[in-house]
């Protein structure tokens, strides 16, 4: 007799009404019996004495569910859906932005969002949280030219592209760690 797979276990429990059930066939025991491990076999004394610290040690906190945040994203997305064309309802729209914004509120201060722990590989780095003015400055500077540099038409042309890239380049380069050289972040991105 062929014995049954666990898919077709699992078939007869969930769909009874497809057919018979499938019986597991009963286990083959080991004729030699092992005697049952007694309690002092199992129990090792540790190698630290017990210490008060770890019967107060807290539990992992429980896992809540981001069901707040999901509703305002939700509420939010909502809400951009009334102001799209051909039936604008701007009021629809306000209103369901506020909600997702009391919902997105009420999430942040529930504590629904929290900041994951760093790994202990990268705790050893610190970022120094500082910024380049100048690169910073001109960046957005380029950016509003190239803003006013599109103007009306918003086609691409080689004077409004370069402002364009010089922008964001300056802006990246006023927020760039210096962790290396290029090649070897070249190296570490894989190429």
């Amino acid at each position: 007799m062929e014995e049954p797979s666990v898919l077709d276990y699992l078939k007869s429990k969930l769909m009874p009404w497809r057919g018979e059930s499938v019986v597991l066939p009963p286990v083959e025991r080991d004729t030699e019996e092992t005697p049952a491990p007694t309690l002092e076999k199992e129990i090792e004394p540790a190698d630290a004495p017990f210490t008060a610290t770890e019967a107060l040690a807290e539990p992992a906190a429980p896992v809540i569910w981001p069901w707040r945040s999901l509703a305002a994203l939700a509420l939010g997305l909502a809400a951009q859906l009334a102001f799209e064309p051909p039936e604008r309802q701007a009021f629809q729209g306000v209103v369901l932005y506020l909600l997702a914004l009391a919902l997105l509120v009420w999430s942040v201060r529930r504590g629904e969002w929290q900041m994951t722990a760093l790994p202990e590989a990268i705790t050893g780095h610190s970022d120094p949280l500082t910024v380049r003015r100048l690169p910073l400055l001109l960046g957005g500077l380029f950016a509003v030219l190239a803003l006013i540099f599109f103007g009306g038409e918003h086609l691409f042309n080689p004077l409004n592209l370069t402002v364009w890239l010089l922008g964001l380049a300056l802006i990246v380069r006023a927020f760039w760690l210096p962790t290396g050289t290029i090649s070897a972040f070249l190296r570490r991105a894989g190429a």
